[in-house]
């Protein structure tokens, strides 16, 4: 039988970046952190929703349901070494803005930080969330939207590879 991702790929990759205070081994710390994710959509152009799946016991799905907002990075193909290598860790236990020497900047309307590399990013506040199955649909409200340069998408095709678009 085929898998599923064997018919949906190659997807754009983006890099989900979020932020807040959450306790670690009895500790409250702020944590910053950055996840690579391929399921992705817009919803709505009025109002601008994006939405984005997060599986259920990922770090970053903790921090998104903490701060209530999130930021979507469309990452360029040059960066596709740092987005696997992003897949591969947890952001509770490693600072991954450090790790992969990607530049953090402050998001424009939210307190989250945004990566400075990326082609484009949308800045979302949490509207709604949907149990799907391992996942959850997180549906964010649009509130800002920047398109910073033009340049080869990212797409994951499985299995730790990837491609790009054409020009």
């Amino acid at each position: 039988m085929v898998e599923l991702k064997e018919v949906i790929n190659p997807r754009q990759t983006v890099l989900i970046t979020c932020k807040s205070n959450v306790e670690i081994m009895g500790k409250e710390i702020e944590k910053e952190n950055i996840m690579p994710v391929a399921w992705h959509t817009p919803l709505s152009y009025d109002p601008p929703l994006y939405g984005i799946a997060l599986h259920k016991n990922r770090f970053s799905l903790k921090l998104v349901r903490s701060s209530g907002n999130f930021i979507v990075n469309f990452m360029p193909y040059s960066f596709r070494n740092q987005v696997n290598k992003l897949g591969k860790v947890s952001g509770e236990f490693v600072e991954k803005f450090e790790e992969t020497l990607l530049t953090k900047d402050d998001g424009e309307t939210l307190d989250c930080p945004r990566i400075t590399e990326a082609l484009a990013y949308i800045e979302c506040e949490v509207l709604n969330e949907v149990d799907a199955g391992d996942h959850v649909f997180v549906i964010g409200k649009v509130v800002h939207v920047v398109k910073v340069k033009e340049g080869k998408r990212l797409l994951y095709k499985g299995n730790s590879e990837f491609t790009t678009t054409e020009d």
